[in-house]
């Protein structure tokens, strides 16, 4: 290879492996350089050991000499030569641990205070360390082992006789930092539970069933690079360092299948370790047409279609032109979590309309379609002015939130999105551009705010902005409940208060536990809580970790709710890392996507009428209890009061206000399974007058939506078929879940 040229792209398939000859390779996450490989190292093990895409882009820093090793060739090798293998892996594996230590104690900065307050409160009550001769050793039967994730069955019998058991209750510490006595000269597998790695303090990475630690001690002879403790009650296996070679030296065939394990999880530690120090990336330009697959934000559905970007009104003319019988459906940023941005026929997306405008005369701003809600935040931070809603993600933009109604934690006492819609810059079918607003073209107004991009392409809007103190912060005050008792009540703000009020409620054991937030605007000093540090390179393998073991999310939460909360103090956040807290699951998602990792996440929200007293916490219980019979984790339920809405046609709130009720499950979930149990559920809310929300998933049968959006859709229908009578505009959600002819040709 010759200076310059690359070798491994990031994101590609990567089934081999590379050793450097001579010369160097440099390796790169986005456009940063993490590290480089002189002659003698290994590259590309993470993709193929992690069975999927190359984490890093690699290139020759010099002319350089390399030799590959193809997948299927090494599987083969491995078979045949077990213990040449087995050195091979084990260079491979001290490399890995090497590259992790080195660059611990090489960052120039303590870990993000993550759980530093959690594990301040669990070590003040937790002080037992482990120690073989104060816990009975037991040894798991062959069956036992062949259970646990990833464990081959070849691997169980020669090592059960090795294996020690050891239980862990909530918080107790499993093996100390900096720790190198023989009372943890083990490697451990976590066969039940979860637990936290913890560095100087704070938590870095959740392990889960089936996950290893413990193997740069084994891999290099050094200290215990971080402590772990018990999240909940935790099971784990240990092997001791001397029962690893052993099996070396009597089974050869076990040791290498077990190294291979072990470099799996070393490989997956240093990608996500890559994934935390490197900066969001930033995607390649789409082609002006192509063709295409789509996926939802949630990762479940995917379509195939022709993707058309345009720049300005004039192409978007041309482009509705040009594809004259074809469904067009509108697509931003791609943060929907259902189909609302899918379609199968033409998708078009608007670049370069992002002009950020404000009038500090009328206190509004003036944006385009394509301008980003982060963009939008930071040109007005210092103004004294701000939206009065302003959605989760930084990404997301003004033409997909308008469609959609956002609504924001201060919607209980601001109301949804559209109330601060002064106007809006729409083209038509017909291709001529509208300004709509209460006033001009009022029925078109109120079908677009909320109509999911089916009455045309958004260009631009106005909104009215709210006064805000200067600097703009945001005070949190934080209250424990054990019940759901009250909540409703709890949940409605003042008349004419400036604090807005939700809960984030999470399940142990079925019961409830809630943290009841008050938050209002603030020129306090920063004072940070922990899910609002989005930009925390910790978030990622954090936010993978609850994303892909079942009960993680629960888990984490109850430790929030056990020691992170305080009630004695407020938490004062900075405006972006309060208002843009999803951007950590964003940006793990996206790390994911790169080395090909799964990141699957279902989110349902459900109106609740705030006319019936007590359906708030009966349905919270009862949807809790129905989807755990069946076999799902509610990772999360959030719920806020939705102030009565205008007439915005497919608005939830269009007939009156609610309690919108959020369910998040994340993780290999059974989605057909979890599908049929989330339309029993609205099925049965509808029959007590509540409705499912559109703007996150929907899974409710058409004839329940077209009931519960009854007079909405009406309203709808009318407006559709006086600006879109061709049906030149709709999405596969739209048919999907009203039906036939909703938004189709």
């Amino acid at each position: 290879m010759e200076a310059g040229e690359t070798v491994i792209v990031e994101g590609a398939p990567s089934h081999a492996l590379g050793i450097v000859e001579s010369g160097t390779v440099s390796i790169h996450v986005g456009e940063l350089e993490v590290a480089d490989r002189p002659e003698g190292t290994w590259f590309g093990e993470l993709g193929l050991l992690m069975g999927g895409r190359a984490s890093a882009t690699v290139r020759a820093r010099e002319p350089s000499r390399m030799a590959w090793f193809d997948g299927e060739a090494l599987d083969a090798f491995i078979l045949a030569h077990p213990g040449a293998a087995g050195r091979m892996l084990f260079r491979i594996s001290e490399q890995l641990a090497s590259r992790i230590r080195t660059a611990d104690l090489r960052s120039n900065e303590a870990p993000p205070a993550i759980l530093g307050a959690l594990w301040s409160g669990v070590a003040r009550t937790v002080v037992r360390v482990f120690s073989p001769a104060s816990k009975p050793v037991e040894t798991p039967s062959a069956a036992e082992l062949s259970g646990v994730p990833g464990w081959p069955v070849r691997l169980t019998a020669p090592l059960a006789p090795s294996v020690r058991v050891a239980r862990f209750a909530d918080g107790e510490l499993v093996v100390r930092e900096g720790e190198t006595t023989a009372l943890s000269d083990s490697v451990w597998l976590v066969a039940d539970g979860f637990g936290l790695v913890v560095r100087g303090g704070e938590s870095v990475r959740m392990l889960g069933r089936g996950d290893w630690f413990g193997l740069i001690s084994w891999a290099i002879g050094t200290e215990r690079s971080a402590s772990v403790r018990a999240a909940g009650t935790l099971r784990a296996l240990a092997i001791p360092f001397g029962a690893v070679a052993e099996i070396e030296r009597s089974h050869p065939e076990v040791y290498v299948a077990l190294l291979r394990r072990f470099a799996a999880q070393l490989a997956t530690d240093a990608a996500l370790y890559n994934a935390r120090l490197a900066p969001r990336p930033v995607p390649a330009a789409p082609r002006p047409v192509e063709r295409v697959t789509l996926t939802s934000y949630g990762g479940w559905q995917s379509c195939e279609a022709e993707r058309r970007i345009v720049h300005d009104v004039d192409q978007a003319r041309a482009a509705l032109a040009e594809t004259r019988g074809h469904l067009v459906t509108l697509r931003s940023a791609g943060l929907s979590f259902d189909q609302q941005a899918l379609g199968t026929d033409v998708v078009l997306g608007l670049s370069d309309l992002d002009t950020i405008r404000l009038d500090s005369a009328t206190g509004q701003v003036r944006v385009g379609a394509a301008a980003r809600w982060g963009d939008i935040v930071l040109a007005l931070d210092g103004t004294g002015l701000m939206p009065p809603v302003v959605v989760s993600a930084s990404d997301a933009t003004v033409g997909g939130t308008l469609s959609a109604n956002s609504l924001s934690r201060f919607t209980p006492i601001w109301g949804k999105e559209g109330k601060s819609i002064r106007s809006l810059q729409l083209l038509s079918a017909d291709g001529q551009v509208r300004v709509c607003s209460r006033q001009e073209n009022p029925a078109l107004f109120h079908a677009a705010v909320a109509g999911w991009g089916s009455m045309g392409i958004v260009l631009g809007a106005t909104y009215q902005l709210k006064s805000v103190p200067v600097p703009t912060r945001v005070c949190t005050r934080v209250e424990r409940r054990p019940d759901l008792e009250g909540l409703s009540q709890l949940l409605l703000p003042s008349a004419g208060a400036d604090e807005t009020v939700y809960a984030l409620i999470a399940f142990s054991g079925g019961a409830p536990r809630v943290l009841l937030s008050r938050a209002r605007y603030s020129p306090d000093a920063a004072d940070t809580m922990l899910p609002h540090r989005p930009a925390s390179p910790m978030r990622v393998p954090v936010e993978w970790a609850i994303n892909r073991f079942a009960g993680a999310g629960q888990a984490f939460w109850n430790f929030a709710y056990d020691y992170y909360v305080r009630e004695d103090r407020p938490y004062v956040d900075e405006l972006s890392g309060y208002t843009f807290f999803q951007d950590g699951n964003v940006r793990s998602r996206d790390t994911a996507a790169r080395i090909g990792l799964d990141f699957r996440l279902v989110q349902q929200a459900f109106v609740i009428p705030e006319t019936i007293p007590g359906l708030l916490e009966r349905f919270i219980l009862e949807a809790e209890a129905r989807l755990r019979i069946a076999g799902f984790h509610t990772a999360l339920v959030d719920s806020l009061y939705l102030p009565p809405d205008e007439p915005f046609a497919l608005s939830s709130t269009r007939d009156g206000g609610g309690y919108a009720v959020t369910l998040t499950y994340e993780g290999n979930l059974d989605f057909p399974k979890l599908v049929l149990e989330l339309e029993r559920l609205s099925a049965d809310l509808a029959l007590e007058g509540g409705r499912v929300h559109l703007v996150k998933n929907v899974f409710a049968s058409p004839d329940v939506m077209c009931d519960s959006y009854a007079n909405g859709l009406a309203q709808w229908r009318r407006a559709k078929a006086e600006w879109d009578p061709e049906g030149r505009f709709g999405s596969a959600f739209l048919r999907r879940v009203f039906g036939e002819g909703a938004g189709q040709r």
